[in-house]
Order: structure tokens, then C-alpha cells, then sequence
């Protein structure tokens, strides 16, 4: 009876683990997959702007960071040479954070450069999305040389 006892508090611990990594890489997936979606807004945007040659700020493609849980994509989707009204990427189901970056609008100009409502060319852009598994750096400014750049921390609650 006593192994009984001893194999069952086994399994329970090893199936207790065992559910914990299932989640933890859970998480991990899900900051990727959002990282890897940022990416790609932003590199459509990139590559919008200089298709179009834009010019003209109000019609440079755009990716706004709204808040932490969410933030809006302005293209030409649709390739009449005209951004489109802006698309509303909500996070907040996703318990997924973006951090604060400056700026937090990534406009690009004809030449793929980060610009700012006066033009001026921003040499540095990077934005963070963070979870409770860690945190991946997007490097805006390098988004067409490494899309992502992952940056796992171990969180506090593994330690």
C-alpha cells in the first residue's frame, strides 16, 4: 500500500511539472507569435512607403503604438496609392505588454528610414513585447536585416 501511496505522489509531481512547461511554453509561443506579427507590420510598412515613394508625411506608411496592449498599422493595403484607414491591433486578451519605445509612431519615409512628423530621421527605433515568460526586442531600425531579436529572461515566479 505504501508504494502505492509513493508511485501516485510520484506521477503527481511529474504531471505537476509537467503542466507547468506545457504553459510556460505557451507563453513563450504566444510572445513570439506577436513579436513575429510586430515584424511584420512594420517591415510592410517599410516596404509600402518605399514602393510609393511617399513624400508627403500624410501619406507615409505608419505603425502607432497606441498603449501597451494595443497598436494601429496605416498602409496602402489595397495598392491604390492611397493609405488605407488605419488597422486596430488589440493585445489586451493576449496578456501581452509593448513596451515604451520612443518613438511610438514609426513612420517611414521613400527610403525605408524612420522619420517623425517633421522628417527628420530617427536613427534608433526599437519596441519591446513582454509577458511573464520574458521579452523580445524588436530593432525597428534593423527590420529588414533581423526581423526579431529574442531576449528570454526567466521571470520571477521561476526563479
Amino acid at each position: 500500500m505504501l508504494d502505492l501511496l509513493i508511485v501516485a505522489t510520484i506521477v503527481s509531481i511529474v504531471i505537476s511539472y509537467s503542466l507547468t512547461e506545457f504553459v510556460h511554453a505557451q507563453t513563450v509561443a504566444l510572445r513570439h507569435r506577436v513579436t513575429q506579427e510586430l515584424s511584420s507590420y512594420l517591415k510592410q510598412a517599410r516596404s509600402d512607403s518605399v514602393r510609393r515613394h511617399a513624400t508627403d508625411p500624410r501619406q507615409m506608411a505608419r505603425v502607432t503604438i497606441l498603449s501597451d496592449h494595443s497598436y494601429s498599422v496605416a498602409i496602402d493595403a489595397n495598392g491604390d496609392g492611397v493609405i488605407d484607414a488605419p488597422v486596430l491591433v488589440n493585445l489586451a486578451e493576449q496578456r501581452v505588454v509593448l513596451g515604451d519605445s520612443a518613438p511610438r509612431a514609426f513612420i517611414f519615409d521613400w527610403l525605408g528610414r524612420i522619420v517623425d512628423a517633421q522628417q527628420n530621421v530617427i536613427p534608433s527605433a526599437r519596441v519591446t513585447v513582454s509577458n511573464n515568460s520574458g521579452t523580445s526586442l524588436i530593432n525597428v531600425s534593423d527590420i529588414t536585416l533581423s526581423s526579431a531579436t529574442q531576449n528570454f529572461a526567466v521571470s520571477s515566479s521561476r526563479k
